[in-house]
């Protein structure tokens, strides 16, 4: 999908290795979890809970790496306050009902939330700090 969006396949590669890292191998509907709970026998909801506390660590993190890893620690600078947005709501969301959230809310609904306040973020700039770059 990014080589569509116009990236190059080795910049493509390297942000999908990237972003693809702990929080959604453990976040894709737990099977890295159920399939520990199968073969070693140990209890699954203690296994989803020490997951989920760890997690949002590299939760925070990846947005960062990812902005990073495209354009550099200047270019980072510029944006990083989008970084802490969307790395701060899905961590905290995470670490708030991780021992209580199923896998797949965990994968899906957090992400979501970190989603809609970014676009919360951008709109409120654009009105309140940048009112000049809104057309009309």
């Amino acid at each position: 999908m990014l080589v569509g969006l116009g990236f190059k396949p080795l910049e493509a590669a390297k942000l999908a290795l990237i972003g693809n890292t702990a929080p959604v191998a453990f976040g894709s509907l737990g099977i890295p979890l159920t399939t520990l709970h199968s073969v070693t026998g140990l209890d699954l909801h203690a296994l989803s809970s020490m997951v989920g506390r760890q997690l949002p660590v590299f939760s925070l993190l990846v947005p960062f790496w990812l902005v990073a890893a495209q354009v550099g620690w200047r270019g980072m600078r510029e944006v990083w306050p989008a970084c802490l947005v969307c790395g701060a709501s899905v961590a905290t969301a995470g670490s708030a009902e991780s021992p209580a959230a199923g896998d797949i809310l965990r994968a899906v609904f957090f992400h979501s939330l970190a989603l809609a306040l970014l676009v919360g973020v951008v709109v409120l700039l654009q009105a309140y700090v940048f009112p000049w770059m809104i057309p009309g």
